[in-house]
């Protein structure tokens, strides 16, 4: 049995490598173009490019290590199954169950590395990124800036720019508002605009021509003003944004596994928005269902004999879109407070947990009675 151990353990290795690296350029291969367009377009350099690119991939790796693992799982089974090595191992009298050892001892070690990743490099490089970025922001609006998207890196303001100039400094179409004075709320609508930066003096400035602003006064719901302008300038400025030395508040995925657990006990009698709970309980169970692939790839793997690999590949891809977009569902529920939130980050697991266990016991025909079953099916 060790010799049949190594040979699977070999067997998985393999595929298992080939498929970080497909799944993680497939994920990235957006940010990717988004990052050769900042280069390109808005004069970032190449390494600043880089970095940014560094800083994203745990993010991308949390995904693609249970998704890699399920397609090493479904290749070596389904590769074995079709040389009939499945058939001669059964007919020996090695029990299906005991096949799953080799598998289970690759999860361990997927587990172990995918907790790590979620608990200490993802927040990590999700805030590096996110500092990066706004540092770039600081000296450069427009290079924050997207079109047709709201953007919220501004501290007060949240501007819309409906076209940006290939050279980034020209805007069509913008829609900003600004929070700063506590008494009103002001909405500015301008035709066209220019971007100003201030390295320096950690100022940027918006010439927005053409336009209107829009008051309204909470504490007076009846009180309106409007008022038209053809040019108008707006500063922003980065040096008075002191919510933290970067001037913003960290994100929940930004938060290091202690800072997430002292704000939900400090936050837990007190009002507690529920997606600290829900990426909290994250944090553990993605990197749980590497297990849980386990236990569904090994009896799928064995059914795709007759296509061989590239069923294999289809079927992993398949399956792991399957799992994140329940996985996105019950996150959303979960921040709305639909289910509960530590539910809600374990609803996929528990779904293709009872799958997996299902189709590995129709697969083996065979009970499941404990751990010395792991060895060898009893014979009559």
């Amino acid at each position: 049995m060790k010799i049949i151990d190594r040979y699977i353990l070999k067997e998985m290795a393999s595929a298992f490598f080939i498929g970080i690296g497909a799944f993680t350029v497939v994920l990235l291969l957006d940010k990717i173009i988004r990052l050769t367009e900042m280069i390109v377009t808005r004069g970032i350099g190449l390494l600043v490019a880089l970095r940014l690119f560094l800083f994203l991939l745990p993010s991308f790796l949390i995904l693609t290590i249970p998704m890699a693992l399920l397609l090493a799982t479904l290749t070596t089974f389904g590769r074995m199954a079709s040389d009939r090595e499945i058939t001669a191992l059964k007919t020996s009298g090695v029990s299906l169950y005991r096949l799953l050892f080799p598998p289970l001892l690759f999860a361990t070690a997927a587990f172990v590395l995918n907790l790590f990743l979620s608990i200490y490099l993802l927040p990590w490089g999700y805030h590096a990124f996110k500092n990066l970025l706004f540092q770039i922001a600081r000296s450069q609006v427009s290079m924050a800036l997207r079109e047709g998207v709201f953007s919220s890196n501004f501290g007060d303001f949240v501007i819309y720019v409906r076209d940006i100039k290939r050279e980034g400094s020209t805007l069509e179409g913008i829609l900003l508002s600004d929070s700063r004075e506590k008494g009103s709320f002001k909405v500015i609508m301008a035709r066209k605009g220019e971007v100003v930066s201030d390295p320096e003096g950690m100022k940027t400035i918006l010439r927005l021509s053409d336009g209107s602003i829009h008051l309204t006064y909470p504490k007076d719901p009846g009180m309106y003003r409007e008022l038209a302008f053809a040019q108008y300038e707006l500063v922003i400025d980065f040096g008075r944004l002191s919510e933290n030395p970067l001037g913003r508040r960290k994100e929940d995925r930004e938060m290091t596994f202690s800072e997430l657990l002292s704000k939900i006990r400090v936050k837990r009698q007190v009002e507690l928005h529920p997606h600290y709970v829900t990426e909290f309980h994250r944090k553990f169970s993605i990197p749980f269902s590497s297990f849980l692939f386990i236990l569904i790839g090994t009896p799928l793997g064995i059914h795709v004999r007759k296509s061989g690999r590239f069923s294999g590949f289809s079927l992993s891809i398949a399956l792991a879109l399957s799992y994140y977009l329940i996985y996105i569902l019950g996150e959303t529920l979960g921040d709305k407070a639909v289910v509960p939130p530590a539910l809600a980050a374990w609803i996929p697991n528990i779904l293709l947990g009872g799958v997996g266990m299902a189709l590995l016991f129709l697969e083996a025909k065979e009970k499941f009675v404990g751990w010395p079953s792991l060895a060898f099916k009893s014979r009559k």
